[in-house]
């Protein structure tokens, strides 16, 4: 069974959102569940699966472009717009978060430490996204201090 031997290889590689919904889907073949309920079940593990691949693909794109000795991102612009940016992209999955991420880390690491942008970094490349959101929602707190305030922030409340 696929979805058997793809929970197993998630689980292997660390990818819980594909892992769980793997499982899901194998119960649900194991027990004959509606074929609609199935369908929504594949619809979201193809969904997991395509920010997986997401994830490392620009995970790749960060890796080479630190060989070249460039970091890669847009521009910083306002960093509070920016970091608001990071949490709405964090919030929706979206793999586009690891390239702000890093356009943002310098700023943030004057902010809040070497060792607080580790674990977000190692959360993000990780994927695990929902872990991260908590670890952003404080450094915009953070960034709003230390700038004495601002709405410009565009996070989210």
């Amino acid at each position: 069974m696929r979805a058997h031997t793809l929970n197993g290889i998630a689980g292997t590689l660390g990818v819980g959102a594909v892992q769980t919904t793997a499982a899901e889907l194998e119960k649900q073949l194991r027990e004959k569940d509606s074929a609609e309920k199935i369908e929504e079940t594949r619809i979201r593990l193809d969904a997991a699966l395509r920010a997986t691949v997401d994830a490392i693909r620009s995970m790749l794109r960060h890796v080479e472009a630190s060989r070249d000795g460039d970091v890669p991102g847009p521009p910083l612009g306002d960093p509070n717009a920016a970091l608001g940016r990071l949490s709405r992209l964090i919030a929706e999955n979206d793999s586009e978060a690891l390239e702000v991420f890093e356009s943002l880390r310098t700023t943030l690491e004057s902010i809040a430490g070497r060792e607080e942008m580790k674990t977000l970094a190692d959360l993000l490349f990780a994927y695990d996204f929902a872990a991260a959101l908590p670890h952003v929602k404080r450094l915009q707190q953070a960034m709003r201090a230390s700038r004495g305030g601002g709405e410009a922030d565009g996070g989210l409340e």
